[in-house]
């Protein structure tokens, strides 16, 4: 017997060296490989263009069922022989407070640290969780439209290109792990919301009868019910700063008019707030920036609903996703799982969107809100966060288990991006052309509003201004022209805006503004345009004036755009300076 463990371990022993004489064979036919490659000016960047390619090509063989990567072992580990033994995964990752459920197998290959692709991951619902196990991985998987995790193609990556799978992951989730690593070390949190109008639960309140903002049935309350359930402290904050018809023209400059500070995770939800153009990434990537700057580092998710009313169905949501991806920040969707059921049936739109139950008789379009989630809308919406949430943990513990066994899952070579910069702000904006001697300082814009409470737009001096409210939304507004108003405000970059309405229907006209005593470089700003929705706008009126303290001046004009009512109401909504 002994002799026979003796023989078999010194034929292992063979193999194992010719397996490094092969190993080395390779590298050296890869080297020259490189050489011949570089003479014909064959760049690596080109070839590892190249290799994404073929691993795309090799995900779509895989979703078609023509490629099985549970058959595949990566070059390191060797051909699979009768020397593998599967390890239960349980005895590598511990379940996550026993909600993990049933979970699969790594090989480990006896002598080697390589690991093949588990054949099952955290994608597996949690158990007891009904909600996840109905859904089907399908719809949890087209619902969660940018994850930050990695794909079954990353071995074949890493085996083409040798860079380290880590850093060829579609994200790194940095973020979500760090604000997770804190509820599970018994510290309080800080949640905070920007949103519009859906954040805000418009429709909630005439079918559940709570409040519509900070009620149970609000999506991002569940959320944060949730997370005070699994992680209970008596001193964690909710604060739902989401405002009615507001995107991310408003909150790029004046989100901290309405989340404090502290936030260690923000929901981001404008993806029907947003208009369907470009400028809109450079609203959302300004917006992104400054949360990301924020004191605590905080996480971001972004929870993105639908609407039926618009034309397209495409709206802003869309131009977001790129941006997102650039920022590391995760996208949650329903449109992908709802949708569908809306095109076989258009009464299911009656179960996802708000219904007015004072309206039973009346025709299915003024019955049916179709611009705002009903109750069921807002708990879907809260339960693929939550599920999305549940992944990441399974997933951290997953990285800290392998990391306890000597493995290291999250360990990158110098040549590539660390975990640090990662987590870091690009130091370029993704919306401008790439200048390698022109990074983006830490922004710090001064914004007064007449929804903000801690700096509210007040004039100093006005004649013919009022203040005035309608469904949540607040305006200083001139009726009449030559009606005139100052603000004070202080500037460091020098750059200033006001925001305004821009509507067809409500007889708006047409306003000057300018800054300090330069009557000259005045701009003239239009409230009326033919376009079938009312949005608030900004304009620049200057740029580059001296640092310091400055006073806006605007007056209604005499002319209208609007001829068929030939209206002149003006309605600032505020001012904001870099």
């Amino acid at each position: 017997m002994v002799s026979q463990q003796a023989r078999s371990r010194a034929v292992g022993e063979e193999d194992l060296e010719r397996h490094q004489e092969e190993s080395l064979a390779t590298l050296q036919t890869t080297q020259s490989f490189h050489q011949k490659s570089r003479s014909n000016r064959f760049s690596r960047s080109t070839a590892i263009i190249v290799c994404l390619v073929v691993a795309n090509l090799v995900l779509i063989a895989q979703c078609l069922g023509i490629w099985d990567p549970a058959r595949w072992t990566p070059l390191s580990a060797g051909r699979k022989t009768d020397a593998d033994e599967p390890i239960p995964l349980d005895s590598i990752l511990p379940a996550a407070r026993g909600e993990v459920g049933d979970l699969s197998i790594f090989t480990k290959r006896r002598g080697t640290t390589a690991l093949t692709e588990p054949s099952v991951s955290c994608d597996l619902c949690p158990e007891g969780d009904d909600f996840c196990m109905e859904l089907g991985y399908h719809n949890i998987a087209r619902s969660v439209v940018y994850e930050g995790t990695a794909g079954s193609h990353r071995a074949v990556l890493v085996l083409l290109t040798g860079i380290s799978s880590q850093s060829l992951c579609i994200g790194s989730n940095e973020r979500v792990h760090a604000f997770l690593r804190k509820l599970e070390q018994g510290k309080p949190v800080s949640v905070g919301v920007i949103g519009g109008s859906v954040s805000s639960g418009h429709g909630l309140g005439r079918e559940t009868n709570t409040n519509e903002k900070n009620g149970p049935y609000n999506m991002h309350r569940q959320v944060f019910d949730w997370i005070t359930t699994k992680y209970p402290h008596p001193d964690h904050k909710f604060t739902n700063g989401a405002l009615p018809a507001t995107g991310s023209l408003y909150f790029a400059t004046c989100f901290g008019e309405h989340i404090p500070e502290d936030v260690d995770i923000i929901f981001v939800e404008l993806a029907v707030n947003d208009v369907r153009h470009v400028t809109v990434q450079i609203e959302y990537e300004q917006l992104l920036r400054g949360l990301l700057d924020l004191p605590n580092q905080p996480a971001i998710v972004n929870m993105q609903v639908f609407g039926l009313l618009f034309d397209p169905i495409s709206q802003g949501g869309d131009q977001h996703l790129g941006v997102a991806n650039y920022y590391d920040t995760p996208v949650v969707s329903t449109r992908s799982l709802l949708l569908p059921m809306i095109f076989e049936d258009y009464r299911e739109a009656e179960v996802f969107f708000s219904v007015d139950p004072k309206k039973p008789g009346a025709a299915w379009h003024d019955r049916v809100d179709e611009r705002h989630f009903g109750w069921r809308g807002h708990s879907a919406m809260s339960n693929l966060t939550r599920i999305y949430l549940e992944r990441q943990l399974c997933k951290m513990h997953a990285l800290a288990s392998l990391e306890e066994q000597g493995f290291a899952p999250r360990k990158s070579s110098l040549k590539w991006p660390s975990r640090r910069i990662i987590k870091e702000v690009p130091k370029m904006l993704l919306t401008n052309k790439y200048n390698r001697n022109n990074f983006v300082p830490k922004l710090q814009p001064q914004c007064l509003s007449t929804i903000s409470e801690k700096h509210p737009l007040v004039p100093s001096e006005s004649f013919g201004w009022t203040f005035w409210n309608w469904k949540e939304k607040r305006y200083l507004v001139g009726r009449v022209p030559g009606s005139k108003m100052s603000i004070p405000f202080k500037a460091t970059l020098g750059d200033v805006k006001v925001y305004y309405q821009r509507s067809a229907k409500y007889g708006l006209g047409q306003a000057d503004c300018w800054v300090d005593d330069d009557v000259k470089g005045k701009v003239r700003l239009d409230g009326y345009w033919k376009n079938d929705y009312s949005i608030v706008v900004s304009t620049m009126i200057r740029k580059e004036i001296p640092p310091g303290r400055h006073v806006l001046h605007c007056e209604v004009a005499e002319e209208t755009s609007d001829t068929l009512s030939n209206g002149h109401e003006f309605r600032i909504t505020s001012l904001t300076a870099l």
